[in-house]
């Protein structure tokens, strides 16, 4: 137990603070996401916004504050809950004929200092070899500033990153900055009904640089400034000879949030059980830039794109969550690159510990230089077929899902999934669009007291079109 004691000072002022459940966790890493502090006078705003902070932490698994009057003050109480946030777990994903598996090691609070370390190696299904190492420490020798570092070794390629950033931690941060590099090399393949089309190594660095300014309270305005310079190349391999052309771009831009903070505590809605702070305010992104030879870039071209996310709490227990984005580039009076995505998934409480949640998704690709694609397949909203077994210029994708909770206890949770998928990918003038559907069914396990409170999903669907079933393994909800 910490105990802080300040001399009485006013009425409604805070008298004491005290923290118990940190087990592991030091004093101080709770101590310096609090809003408030003896002296200070209550505020429920802040003691709502300290509660959703702690519980972001991905080393704690809860986080409830309670006051308590004494006399003309008030006792603060914060009761957390240490995870379990060092473990060794094996890697699966993808189906029997296409897995992917490893192990990975992981401590999310180095020496209860809320630092996080990961090592993992995997063999994928398609690349082959890869090591990973990531290192995160939130509050830089205690500051505001986020350090995060990641390198990855792997039998194609190789991807090296570096961030330093200082964030919006609460609703009244007025600044926010960064910067963050980028180098890689890796291979990329296309297709055509399952079928390799080309394949060619990329190799890439990138340096980005950015200020944000905020506004308001109840309302958030953020306008942000950002530049960026990226460095690519490419190479065809053999026997393909597509590749696409080298870039040189330093790119600037201005950019707008408009937001409604907003928040709804919850349970068994994404996950399994632990305390969810839904996002349910709605907010609109815009951007807009330029990237010219003036400004050392191989091409002269503007870019904007447009994000709308209405959210909504139609009852205590229905969430529907829009996005509607728009990307694209112009050179000259011609577009090209357009990327447009409309996605709403629906999220219905069912009693206490069930749910019922829907997602329907459309995309659309316009000339995209470097021949990007849009896949359908286990990965990407069709579980009954393999990863890659479709593809296009547009894709439509519809998931339904009833998620019965099974068996709580305090180490673990078991739930099941009854889901259909129905989707369809297609290239106009080339290819039409036709529905594929799969029925299927599936089981969850829960970790509540491990990191990150993980789900483990297995899951077997039926290809009514082929006749035949797929199991699949991975991790987290598939939507």
């Amino acid at each position: 137990m910490i105990y802080i004691a300040a001399q009485p000072i006013a009425a409604q002022t805070i008298r004491q603070i005290h923290i118990t459940g940190n087990g592991r966790t030091r004093a101080h890493i709770i101590e310096r996401e609090l809003l408030f502090s003896t002296g200070s006078q209550l505020d429920s705003a802040l003691v709502a916004e300290t509660e959703r902070n702690l519980r972001l932490l991905p080393f704690l698994g809860n986080a409830k504050i309670e006051s308590k009057r004494v006399g003309e003050q008030v006792d603060i109480y914060i009761q957390v809950n240490d995870l379990y946030s060092r473990a060794l777990a094996p890697i699966l994903s993808g189906t029997i004929d296409e897995l992917s598996y490893g192990l990975v090691g992981l401590d999310y609070n180095l020496a209860g200092r809320g630092q996080s370390l990961r090592l993992a190696v995997e063999n994928r299904a398609i690349s082959g070899r890869r090591g990973e190492l990531d290192y995160q420490q939130q509050r830089l020798y205690d500051t505001r500033l986020n350090l995060t570092t990641h390198a990855a070794l792997a039998a194609e390629g190789h991807d090296i990153s570096l961030a330093l950033n200082r964030p919006f931690a609460t609703l009244d941060s007025h600044h926010s900055y960064g910067i963050g590099l980028y180098e890689s090399s890796a291979i990329t393949r296309l297709y055509s009904a399952r079928r390799l089309t080309a394949r060619y190594r990329s190799s890439s660095q990138s340096t980005r640089l950015w200020y944000s300014r905020s506004y308001g309270r109840k309302s958030k305005i953020r306008p942000t400034i950002e530049m960026r310079y990226l460095a690519r190349d490419y190479s065809a391999l053999a026997p393909y000879g597509y590749a696409p052309n080298e870039r040189r771009r330093l790119q600037m831009s201005l950019g707008l949030i408009a937001w409604k903070p907003r928040y709804s505590t919850t349970r068994f809605v994404h996950d399994l059980g632990p305390v969810e702070d839904l996002q349910t305010g709605s907010w609109i992104a815009l951007r807009g830039g330029l990237s010219a030879p003036q400004i050392h870039s191989d091409q002269f071209f503007s870019f904007y794109s447009l994000q709308l996310s209405p959210r909504w709490m139609l009852r205590s227990n229905t969430y529907v969550f829009s996005t509607f984005y728009a990307s694209t580039q112009q050179r000259h009076s011609a577009l090209s690159n357009a990327f447009l995505s409309a996605r709403t998934r629906i999220y219905t409480r069912v009693g206490s510990v069930h749910s019922l949640a829907l997602q329907l998704r459309w995309d659309l690709l316009h000339k995209a230089e470097d021949g990007s694609q849009l896949l359908l397949g286990l990965n990407n909203g069709l579980r009954a077929y393999p990863s890659h077994r479709f593809d296009g210029q547009r894709r439509l994708v519809l998931n339904a899902e009833f998620r019965p909770t099974f068996i709580r206890s305090f180490w673990y949770t078991l739930a099941g999934a009854f889901f259909l998928d129905a989707a369809s990918a297609w290239t106009p003038g080339e290819t039409s669009p036709r529905l594929r559907y799969g029925p299927g069914l599936g089981l969850r396990l829960g970790l509540p007291r491990i990191y990150g409170t993980p789900v483990w999903r297995l899951d077997m669907a039926y290809a009514a079109a082929e006749g035949m079933g797929r199991l699949s393994i991975g991790m987290g909800q598939y939507f």
